[in-house]
């Protein structure tokens, strides 16, 4: 009878140990590249993150028409910073940052002025944000509400490749009609650390 209790005890604790774990990896929205855990950053943005030999990544949604940081945001990005911190010394960061609509693809072109200023603020407030925690950080913003123009595809630069990156991923669209989930409202941050 006695062990009959002991086991229940025990299975219990394992019960409330193990549901604890999940608890706490589910909460945690930071990625360290190459890890596996259960966080809320999308499997593409891992795979950018990887792609750009990024340490570790997050994702960041922001309101309708806002580019204001919440609370829950703000902390995500602390958190971001901490652990990279922990790691080794950092190297650069890599804002992504979404209007209100996805990516523009080959076909649709271009989006309203609207949008890509929108994109813009988003990447600014985080790179402020960022900049006010170590004004040390090289912070580059990405304006995913633009496509690279023609002279930044002919001379490579950071921007075309990054969009490239995005599209090999299956962040940005493609000419085909594939269903790629929705970055609309979101930025990505990646965190490079120094070798």
């Amino acid at each position: 009878m006695r062990d009959g209790i002991c086991m229940k005890q025990k299975n219990r604790f394992r019960r409330f140990f193990v549901l604890g774990l999940l608890m706490i990896s589910a909460c945690s929205s930071v990625h360290k590249t190459g890890e596996n855990d259960l966080s809320s950053v999308s499997k593409e943005s891992r795979n950018l993150a990887a792609e750009q030999n990024a340490s570790y990544v997050t994702e960041v949604t922001f309101e309708q028409k806002s580019s204001s940081l919440d609370k829950g945001a703000r902390d995500n990005l602390i958190e971001l910073l901490n652990r990279a911190k922990a790691s080794g010394k950092i190297e650069a960061i890599k804002v992504l940052s979404w209007s209100d609509l996805d990516y523009p693809s080959h076909k649709h072109g271009t989006l309203p002025k609207g949008q890509a200023h929108l994109a813009e603020q988003r990447a600014e407030q985080i790179k402020g944000f960022l900049k006010g925690m170590d004004e040390s950080f090289s912070v580059d913003t990405f304006n995913m509400a633009e496509r690279p123009s023609s002279v930044s595809k002919l001379l490579n630069t950071e921007n075309a490749k990054i969009k490239k990156s995005l599209e090999v991923a299956g962040i940005a669209h493609h000419e085909d009609d594939r269903q790629l989930p929705s970055k609309s409202g979101k930025a990505v941050v990646m965190v490079i650390l120094k070798d």
